[in-house]
């Protein structure tokens, strides 16, 4: 009751909308509090003062505002190639009021004027690049307000602009698999195209621009024209040159959200081996990239793209990725590697001699330097995420994405051993987890989330609880060291 007693104010938790009663005069103050979470960790929060004015009545319509072109809609849909132009009409059925117009403009380009009259309209105008192109809208506000005494009214619009591509016979430098953005799934369009000839593309340039160019005789899979893979324009496809476009123009319209892999299908496996792998801060470690196993080998392979994620941030320097070690013949496969800051990598491993391959092991190799300040105990984790394998003809094979994980290690020697004495329930955890202590030594115990950052810690003798109650749903670890820092950590499912 922020208005006193017998007044009230609620928030609609699905809409966000705030009603309010208040029988009271008077100037106050709310606070409304928004916490930002990412995994089910709180990552930032954000406190917004809200003032509201309560005054006598008085009558006083609110102005509205039109849709685009004075009609009833407020979305529109355009292409990256075209101009978008549109007015919107205000009025107020208080003849005695004026109307003027605020536009915020999203931190994009466009731009919009207000008509010198009592009862203002606007223009709307903005010219979209290829990198305004998204699955998602752009969205505008314009706030409409009028003069009314003793308090105005205001009213805020939403515009949504939807840009799409423009049509394929546009080809841009870096996009040979034509779905509008630059990244290693590139590499697979370039592998399959490999050696293809078709029409030179005139005034050809690897510069970020849209060329136009007559199509080919040969398209992919997907119906996009292999003229997208001539990333120079020169009228050959040829897999050495042309990813020099893929790397100049990286990440231009990255739109696509993570995709994590599948397990247990009985599919060929395609995984970061971390078998007798010891992370111990500030090494620098070589894990196989395997693809097949012999139970479950991989037929009919030609080409792999994916995303690899170091969970909990353990590199010291950028991970790089490569063919090394590939069971496949390396005079007939291209990588590509494309580092983002030190948790992430981009790449490609792709044949270019339009034959498959079938068999399975080691497809490449990760490298890359721990980080000297990991915290010892806690698990790194190696996800797979956003991949794509094919065959010669880019058609789509499935594989399984088994979860692979390795233990900081400390660097002086000692090991993580597993304290038979020391047991936990339950697991997965609501509301509390309780340790269970056998003999009279001391353990220090540590809550750890999964980026590494310690929760709570506590030096235990007997029968211990931890309260999870108002902790996130996600992974953590229970770390368990004794007197000697021997460490010992546990990963557990907070539900």
């Amino acid at each position: 009751m922020p208005f006193g007693a017998g007044n009230s104010i609620s928030i609609n938790n699905a809409t966000g909308q705030l009603s309010y009663t208040s029988n009271s005069l008077g100037r106050f103050v709310i606070a409304i509090r928004v916490n930002e979470y990412r995994n089910g960790i709180m990552v930032g929060s954000n406190i917004i003062d809200l003032q509201l004015v309560f005054l006598n009545a008085v009558n006083n319509v609110l102005p509205t505002l039109s849709g685009i072109n004075n009609t009833n809609s407020y979305v529109t849909n355009v292409t990256s190639c075209q101009n978008v132009n549109f007015t919107v009409n205000s009025a107020d059925v208080n003849t005695s009021d004026s109307t003027r117009l605020q536009f915020f403009s999203n931190q994009t380009s466009a731009s919009f004027t207000t008509t010198n009259t009592q009862i203002q309209n606007g223009t709307f105008n903005w010219t979209p690049t290829a990198a305004d192109v998204s699955s998602l809208p752009h969205v505008f506000y314009i706030k409409v307000l009028d003069n009314a005494c003793p308090i105005n009214g205001e009213n805020i619009y939403t515009y949504l602009v939807y840009v799409n591509q423009c049509n394929t016979d546009t080809v841009w430098a870096g996009d040979a698999n034509a779905d509008f953005i630059v990244n290693n799934m590139d590499m697979l369009a370039l592998g399959i195209a490999n050696g293809a000839t078709g029409v030179v593309r005139p005034n050809a340039t690897t510069t970020w621009q849209p060329e136009f160019c007559t199509n080919w005789l040969q398209s992919f899979v997907s119906g996009n024209n292999y003229k997208h893979a001539d990333c120079d324009g020169n009228g050959t496809v040829n897999i050495a040159v042309d990813q020099n476009a893929i790397t100049n123009n990286y990440g231009q319209f990255h739109n696509k959200k993570d995709v994590e892999g599948k397990n247990t299908r009985a599919l060929p496996e395609f995984y970061v081996d971390t078998t007798g792998i010891q992370l111990i801060p500030g090494s620098t470690v070589s894990l196989p990239i395997m693809l097949g196993t012999l139970a479950h080998p991989i037929s009919n392979f030609y080409g792999v793209a994916s995303t690899l994620e170091l969970v909990n941030g353990y590199s010291q320097n950028a991970l790089q990725i490569n063919k090394s070690g590939s069971w496949l013949a390396a005079n007939t496969v291209a990588d590509f590697n494309k580092t983002i800051g030190t948790t992430r990598a981009d790449f490609a491993i792709t044949k270019h001699n339009q034959t498959n391959s079938n068999g399975y092991g080691q497809i490449g190799t990760l490298t890359f330097t721990v980080a000297a300040n990991a915290v010892p105990g806690s698990i790194a984790e190696f996800k797979l995420l956003n991949t794509k394998v094919i065959n010669k003809n880019g058609g789509e094979i499935l594989v399984d994405f088994p979860l692979t994980q390795a233990i900081i290690k400390a660097p002086n020697g000692i090991q993580n051993i597993k304290f038979q004495n020391v047991s936990f329930a339950p697991n997965p955890a609501k509301e509390h987890v309780q340790i269970y202590i056998g003999g009279n030594e001391t353990y220090t115990v540590t809550l750890i989330n999964n980026i590494g950052q310690k929760l709570y810690s506590a030096k235990v003798n007997a029968t211990h609880f931890i309260d999870t109650k108002n902790l996130a749903r996600g992974l953590y670890y229970l770390q368990i060291a004794d007197a000697k820092n021997n460490l010992d950590t546990t990963r557990k499912q907070l539900n």
